[in-house]
């Protein structure tokens, strides 16, 4: 492997992966929203009362 195609590789790998790094954090937060946003909407439906503060 040449100097050139190294260095092309280098700089596309610092690039990108720390996009899909972030962009995974991203989903992963979102879905994570999500899900505590379904579950209070569940709790509120079947109780007919908001979630208590202290579930994570």
């Amino acid at each position: 492997m040449s100097w050139l195609g190294i260095t092309i590789t280098w700089i596309v790998g610092s690039i990108v992966l720390p996009m899909l790094y972030a962009w995974r954090c991203t989903v992963v937060q979102s879905y994570r929203e999500k899900a505590i946003e379904a579950r209070a909407r569940l709790h509120r439906f079947h109780f007919k009362q908001p979630l208590p503060s202290n579930v994570p």
